[in-house]
């Protein structure tokens, strides 16, 4: 294996696969492909559409998604609305699962990317280089590894030498 190695198969390890690859990097994709089993929605703000833009997905990333025109603010208790905010910058709604789809299918156009559905066990660094050992034990060397396997994952583990997390976990609160 040459070139950048990315872990994880969600809608952040596919746009960091995407940006290397259309940047001319070789990408080894290790993890399963998460699109299908995706559930739930994501709402993307303006910063969300300048880095579908820059992957060039803004187009069809448009035609997927449901256009948000303004916030609504309620009481938890009764339902009642609070405030309503109008959304004059580009917002919109996505199923997960589409939005990874879309990604997916940009990445696999490149040609630039090897997929191995096997998630990492082990990471290894020396000599410049990184080394990756699949649950299964296979052997996979790179240049770079791009973790994006979520904050519990192998990759988070390596990069932050503890696997603790950056900063505290948020706590909030949602309710109907």
């Amino acid at each position: 294996m040459a070139g950048l190695a990315v872990s994880g198969g969600g809608i952040a390890g596919l746009a960091a696969a995407l940006g290397a690859a259309r940047a001319g990097h070789d990408i080894t994709l290790l993890g399963g492909s998460a699109a299908p089993s995706l559930k739930g929605g994501v709402q993307i703000a303006p910063n969300g559409w300048a880095a579908l833009e820059s992957l060039g997905l803004g187009d069809s990333a448009r035609a997927c998604s449901t256009r948000l025109h303004n916030i609504t603010v309620r009481a938890l208790d009764s339902g009642a609305t609070l405030i309503r905010l109008p959304l004059h910058d580009p917002y919109a709604s996505f199923g997960r699962a589409a939005l990874a789809g879309l990604v997916e299918e940009a990445l696999d156009a490149t040609g630039r990317v090897t997929r191995i559905a096997e998630d990492i066990a082990h990471i290894h660094q020396n000599d410049g280089h990184v080394t990756l050992i699949t649950a299964e034990g296979a052997s996979h060397q790179c240049d770079g590894l791009v973790a994006a396997d979520g904050g519990k994952g192998p990759g988070r583990r390596h990069v932050t030498a503890n696997g603790r997390p950056a900063s505290p976990p948020a706590k909030w609160r949602c309710g109907r």
